[in-house]
């Protein structure tokens, strides 16, 4: 079954951009907080449980979404590792399920 994409057009750099993700906030860490292998490379969904609430990162006074709160904030676009910019990214949707297996 193919994940909902989330997205959502915002003035990033003075520019109009549309950021998307996954919308899994549970298993969100943020790029500096997700746990990595001993070669460096982000653990995968499956080697690891949901994401703490809060991962211990503020972006801009942002702080991760909760499950009840909109998608999308600051910290997605700065910190989650599951969202991103296709005018600045690799514009392809992230699979955290299979991806980063290390």
């Amino acid at each position: 079954m193919k994940q909902m994409m989330y997205r959502k057009t915002i003035s990033y750099f003075g520019r109009r951009v549309e950021v998307s993700c996954d919308g899994l906030c549970n298993k969100a860490w943020g790029m500096k907080s997700r746990p990595r292998d001993k070669k460096g490379n982000m653990l995968s969904d499956g080697k690891l449980g949901d994401a703490p609430p809060n991962p211990g990162t503020v972006e801009c006074g942002v702080c991760k979404p909760l499950l009840t709160e909109p998608k999308l904030n600051k910290w997605c676009v700065r910190e989650c590792e599951r969202s991103f910019l296709p005018s600045y990214k690799e514009a392809k949707e992230r699979d955290y399920a299979k991806k980063y297996d290390g």
